[in-house]
């Protein structure tokens, strides 16, 4: 009996140590899975960020070492400049150049891709440029970053005696907007019949993902700033037939096409005859407009039904022709 005892106390005794060797692996298992899934979440999250600009043809080695030493050394010497705290900051790069910094993981952030540009540095919340820096201005470095950002009227009228030309920079380059005494510097420095200054002025460069390829992205609202600077008189066809005939090179071509015709009518201007103009030369974009139904822009859909007509324009089919009338009958009729 005692015997027999023996043998099930070590039956026991094997089965709950067996039982434990085998919820250890499961437990350190689940550890391993817990691990797993906070690793790969946490390579998503960092992901998620994407580069903007690749380092290797940036040249951001020589950013760090040769010009950010210097521009620290400027901001300490600086008087009447602070670094704004970083969200004030960041909501005043977005406003002036139109990015939002956190949706990139770069720390140093060159502003555009076509010359040499405004950098902003995430880390010293300031905005350098390599002149700048090369040529050793220490009271234009203050003074640019007081204009860029906390827009100071003083600031802004030495810019407008002194560096004029950087304000026609900030809004043709960036797409700046926000700011009417900018605005109205930089417009009166720009030949808006110019081929050099509009391209630049109305279209930011976007870059194509996976390629080395650029397409034109339209800034909606500063082109409302220059149609309305201009009522319109600026030879903006020229733009919208390569638009049409080069739609690869633009983003969104037709709807951006629709924005500018609608923008036109809007405004009420003789430039009503623009759509009337693109619907002439190029038919098809009346049937293009009606299938999606004129991208929600209603002063086109009206226009392009009630004053244009149904049928493009041809010698034996011509346009019904509406104009608007003062009607003086006292009794209406």
């Amino acid at each position: 009996m005692k015997t027999l005892k023996l043998i099930v106390a070590f039956i026991i005794l094997l089965h709950v140590g067996c039982k434990n060797v085998e919820e250890k692996p499961k437990e350190l298992s689940d550890k391993i899975s817990s691990t797993d899934v906070f690793t790969n979440n946490t390579k998503i999250m960092d992901t998620i960020k994407k580069k903007r600009f690749d380092s290797k043809n940036e040249n951001i080695e020589y950013i760090e070492k040769s010009l950010i030493p210097i521009a620290e050394k400027f901001l300490k010497q600086c008087k009447d400049f602070t670094p704004l705290p970083y969200n004030e900051f960041r909501k005043q790069v977005q406003k002036v150049y139109g990015i939002d910094i956190d949706e990139y993981s770069d720390n140093i952030f060159p502003m555009s891709y076509r010359f040499i540009p405004n950098i902003i540095l995430k880390e010293q919340r300031i905005v350098i440029d390599e002149m700048m820096i090369e040529d050793d201005t220490k009271n234009y470095f203050c003074d640019y970053n007081n204009l860029v950002f906390y827009e100071d009227q003083k600031m802004i009228h030495k810019f407008k005696n002194k560096w004029k030309g950087d304000l026609k920079k900030l809004v043709k380059y960036y797409g700046y907007h926000g700011n009417k005494m900018i605005l109205s510097s930089a417009f009166s420095q720009i030949d808006f019949y110019s081929h050099v200054d509009v391209p630049d002025l109305l279209f930011d460069l976007e870059k194509i993902e996976k390629t080395d390829k650029f397409r034109r992205v339209l800034r909606q609202e500063l082109f409302k700033k220059v149609y309305e600077y201009t009522d319109g008189d600026f030879p903006i066809e020229t733009y919208l037939e390569d638009m049409i005939l080069d739609s690869i090179s633009y983003k969104e071509p037709d709807k951006t096409l629709a924005f500018i015709m609608n923008t036109a009518i809007d405004r009420d201007l003789p430039k009503w005859g623009l759509p009337e103009y693109i619907y002439d030369r190029f038919p098809e974009y009346l049937e293009k407009m009606k299938k999606v139904d004129y991208y929600g822009f209603e002063r086109l859909k009206d226009y392009s039904i009630k004053v244009y007509g149904q049928t493009p324009k041809n010698d034996g089919n011509p346009k019904p022709i509406y104009k608007k009338a003062i009607i003086n009958d006292a009794d209406g009729y």
